[in-house]
């Protein structure tokens, strides 16, 4: 909207069309706004401390607390909030710190309460409150000091493990996934043998990650751990919290030492999906060491010595070749509109000058005038290739009787990302442990077949046309997979259809399991019995 000054909008588009480098596009509208003086709008607030509102986010948690309501989640959030508000060395945060230690001790975690009061200890508590935190830090060593104590039990996710023989040069995937390329699909994963519904072929971590703005006072910032009884704050802004000085300390080391100063008014200022972003771009500079020129020939060589993924040497590639194998994820740069591209670099633009102007990161480079135009081109790339590149972890969050699907973290993995799409997928990406993602096979695969997933959208749910506009606007292409092809009808449409064996197999289990709590770990293993014995390796 703001290149709709003078009627400048055609002209502007044209120019953008014309051009074949983001560099190019960059410039061009860099020109613009300095022309019509845009950046003057651009109004930094920054992200000072505030006592009086970590008073209020604080009081608000005792409200929750109260023994009437006891919403101890809400109440420990609220409390969490008010930790990363308050001043450092203040009464607010001692008094936050103090307050997550009642929270502790009612959900009989006696470790955290006691950490919880030596913190609220170390800042200027109230003389008068100590006696009432005194009696606490008691009660919690005799109850912990009792035979029959027994430290409270957290659920141990299930850890998946590759369900055949690793790749001996990339040992997070199975041996059996290939790349492949062909003009049609480009870049793609097949196996090289058939899999059967449940195996699990691949568990990768993230080179870049982002934890979802909504869960930044029960995360940590950095491994993502739902640790929010012992969250700390960051003593520079009020966004990130993490769960022990390590994660501290890497989080700076990777990224937050310049991020700190800017997340809330990139967070206020840019599009929630364009972070990721920057994130990637900090720590893509921090992993080359500012190496600008390195970087810069990266860039120029636009993927033609990319090697193949699946052919390098996991086990001791560095940082920089994984960054490498990221870079030359498809971004759909040619496909997208003037408009898009205009906007991106808009984003990058603003990005860039806030991150340049009010971060040390200047400090590493010599020549700001290149750090700037290395970090505006990164984060223009970024922004197109982490759309249609990244994954999601989510998980189930249970309130009220109710049950919803929140969004945890959002990831780039260089290997997985190269999985194609299909609206009928036989494979699933779903949560590992921490912030790996662990690749599951739904259905029977059959050997030199394509490994598939879903973007976003499936036959089952999704009407054909439907499915097709959301893939050619998002991701740039026309869907031709067996749903596709073939119309699959809707899952609503479908007719309930079991083959004799399969209503007899499904009888049986229902019948031995009439009189007990179903187990969700026997249910699945029923039901990836019959996934595999029927009709293995079509939907039709």
């Amino acid at each position: 909207s703001c290149f709709l000054v003078d009627g400048e909008l055609a002209q502007v588009e044209q120019k953008i069309k014309s051009y074949r480098s983001n560099d190019e596009v960059i410039s061009f509208i860099r020109g613009v706004m300095d022309k019509h003086k845009l950046m003057k709008f651009i109004k930094l607030r920054g992200d000072p401390k505030s006592n009086a509102r970590a008073i209020d986010c604080r009081k608000r948690g005792n409200e929750y607390f109260h023994p009437r309501i006891r919403q101890y989640i809400k109440a420990v959030e609220l409390y969490n909030e008010s930790i990363a508000l308050a001043a450092d060395n203040s009464e607010a945060l001692a008094m936050a710190y103090a307050n997550r230690s009642a929270i502790c001790f009612e959900q009989k975690e006696y470790a955290d309460c006691l950490e919880n009061i030596r913190l609220a200890r170390e800042n200027p508590y109230p003389a008068n409150l100590l006696p009432k935190l005194e009696q606490r830090e008691e009660a919690c060593k005799v109850l912990m000091n009792k035979a029959d104590y027994e430290k409270p039990k957290t659920d141990q996710p299930l850890e998946p493990k590759l369900s055949y023989k690793s790749n001996p040069r990339i040992p997070h995937i199975a041996e059996c996934l290939e790349l492949v390329q062909d003009e049609k699909f480009g870049r793609y994963l097949i196996t090289n043998r058939d899999l059967k519904a449940g195996d699990v072929v691949a568990l990768e971590k993230p080179f870049s990650k982002v934890l979802d703005n909504k869960l930044r006072y029960m995360n940590c910032n950095y491994c993502l751990k739902d640790n929010f009884l012992i969250l700390k704050p960051c003593k520079g802004c009020t966004i990130a919290m993490f769960c022990s000085d390590e994660c501290q300390q890497k989080a700076m080391e990777e990224y937050h030492r310049f991020e700190c100063p800017i997340l809330q008014d990139i967070h206020r200022l840019v599009e929630h999906v364009l972070f990721p972003a920057l994130r990637l771009t900090i720590k893509t500079l921090t992993t080359f060491n500012f190496d600008l020129e390195a970087l810069r020939l990266l860039m120029e060589s636009d993927g033609k010595n990319t090697p193949n993924a699946l052919d390098m040497d996991w086990t001791s590639i560095d940082l920089k070749e994984t960054y490498e194998i990221v870079y030359n994820l498809e971004s759909h740069r040619d496909k997208r509109s003037p408009n898009h591209l205009g906007q991106y670099a808009i984003n990058a633009i603003i990005m860039s000058e806030i991150l340049l102007q009010r971060t040390k990161i200047r400090d590493n480079c010599k020549n700001s005038n290149a750090l700037r135009n290395i970090t505006e081109l990164l984060i223009m790339h970024h922004a197109m290739i982490l759309p249609v590149n990244s994954f999601e972890l989510s998980f189930e969050d249970y309130e009220d009787k109710a049950c919803k699907r929140e969004v945890l973290m959002e990831g780039i993995y260089p290997i997985l990302s190269m999985i194609n799409h299909s609206c009928a997928p036989n494979s699933q990406p779903m949560n590992g442990s921490d912030d790996n993602l662990a690749l599951y096979v739904l259905r029977p695969i059959k050997k030199r077949s394509p490994i598939t997933i879903k973007y976003c959208v499936k036959f089952a749910i999704t009407p054909l046309q439907e499915r097709r506009e959301y893939l050619s606007e998002n991701y740039y292409f026309e869907c031709q997979c067996e749903a596709c092809a073939n119309d699959y009808p809707l899952l609503e449409n479908l007719n309930v259809v079991l083959q004799k064996d399969m209503k007899h197999e499904s009888m049986r289990y229902c019948k031995s399991n009439k009189h007990d709590p179903k187990s969700p770990v026997d249910m699945l293993k029923m039901c990836l019995h019959m996934i595999n014995k029927f009709d293995p390796y079509s939907l039709r």
